[in-house]
């Protein structure tokens, strides 16, 4: 399980997680011109690889042949991981700032604990955002809305966010167009400046 920890300077979390680095790496970079096939039958995320997926949490339906849009699921290689069945939780409150005059900072670090899902934003492996027509950017958009209100259902004391890669340099490791959720019990520093000044 990766671990959040602290910066002793900055006050500002960070996640490790060892284990992503295990993860594969798809073979060509998508900065080298060339455009990717529909479909890449070494891919985990096109269709007809279902196998190679952990399982399917979410799918919106779509036309044939595939007959799925978007689909969410497990990410195989989580930073964050959920808390094993009747675990305690570990303590969160009051670990973002430390009252000025209390001593040397002293170093946190917690587990990793939260979601983290992959959004499959197309059955196509050649469909980035920047090449879907009006309706795929559309459900794409009503996939991201609707995973992100079924984590505000299924687990209301974790804060979710959304973000996506593109390329390798980026941080993707796999060329077909994918966002992910993460959701942890750290609301981000955005939310804490929003609260602080409300």
């Amino acid at each position: 399980m990766g671990e959040l920890r602290q910066d002793l300077l900055t006050g500002r979390w960070v996640v490790l997680a060892p284990s992503r680095g295990d993860r594969p790496v798809e073979g060509s970079a998508d900065t080298d011109g060339e455009r990717p096939p529909p479909l890449d039958p070494e891919c985990p995320f096109c269709p007809g690889n279902e196998n190679e997926l952990p399982s399917i949490l979410w799918e919106r339906p779509g036309p044939e042949p595939h007959g799925w849009s978007c689909r969410a699921v497990p990410n195989r290689y989580p930073a964050f991981r959920e808390d094993p069945p009747g675990a305690e939780p570990p303590a969160s409150e009051g670990l973002h700032e430390r009252p000025p005059g209390s001593g040397p900072p002293r170093p946190v670090s917690v587990p990793a604990v939260g979601r983290q899902e992959v959004i499959i934003e197309s059955p196509r492996h050649d469909r980035d955002p920047g090449r879907m027509s009006s309706d795929e950017a559309t459900t794409m958009l009503a996939a991201y809305r609707e995973r992100l209100r079924a984590t505000a259902v299924e687990a209301p004391d974790l804060h979710p966010l959304l973000f996506r890669n593109h390329g390798r340099t980026a941080g993707a490791s796999l060329r077909h167009p994918h966002a992910q959720l993460v959701a942890t019990r750290f609301p981000g520093p955005r939310r804490q400046i929003v609260r602080e000044r409300l």
